[in-house]
This record gives structure tokens, sequence and C-alpha cells, in this order.
């Protein structure tokens, strides 16, 4: 069994397979079983996306395959596609909400529009 020393005496952290994972985001041990942290709700694990290997976070390898765990930009921050689709939406949703607002202050003024049907 492979472990390694959290640096607390007598604390151990041991994979998937045995007692305790480190969350990477508030460093708390919560029990191996567990798919999110007991402290703060972030994934434990992550998918290989090569292979489909469960792997902890922490690590930035596949155990299975060797393929690269993470993607990180050229700031070294690692690449989120949920943010990036979640950025989009907040765009496309703030033009939709200003486009509707020139429409219904152009409606209060008065402004007559053509009719598309002939």
């Amino acid at each position: 069994m492979n472990k390694r020393s959290l640096g607390t005496p007598g604390t151990e952290l041991v994979g998937e397979s045995g007692v305790n994972v480190r969350c990477v985001r508030c460093k708390k041990v919560s029990a191996g079983n567990l798919e999110c942290c007991s402290g703060c709700g972030s994934h434990l694990f992550v998918l290989c996306v090569r292979c489909g290997q469960k792997n902890e976070r922490s690590g930035s390898i596949c155990g299975r395959c060797g393929g690269r765990l993470h993607r990180v930009d050229r700031n070294g921050r690692s690449h989120d596609r949920g943010r990036d689709f979640r950025n989009i939406l907040t765009l496309l949703l703030f033009v939709g909400g200003f486009a509707f607002l020139l429409v219904c202050a152009a409606y209060w003024a008065g402004i007559k529009f053509p009719r598309l049907t002939p």
C-alpha cells in the first residue's frame, strides 16, 4: 500500500484503495470512499481523459496510462472548460438582455417597427 505523510505525526494519506484523501482546495483529510471533500465540497478525484481511470486530484499524471490529468494554460493556471462556457453564456445573456431593453425603450418611446409579415 502506497502511503505518504501529511506532515502531522500519525496522519497518513492513502489513495483510493485506502483510508484517507487530502483535498487540494482546503487541505482537509477526508475518507477515501467519498467523491467530494467533507470540508468544502470540492471533488477529490478526477477521471483520466485518455483511459477513464479514477485518480486523486492532487496527481498530475494518470496512474494507469501516464496521461496528463489537468490541462494548464500559458500562465500555469488549470484550464476549466466549464468556466469558459459560463463566460460565453453570461456574455450572450448580457447582449440579449441589452437588446431586449433597447426594444422595450423604443416601444415605450413610441417608435414603430416595420412588420416582418407580408
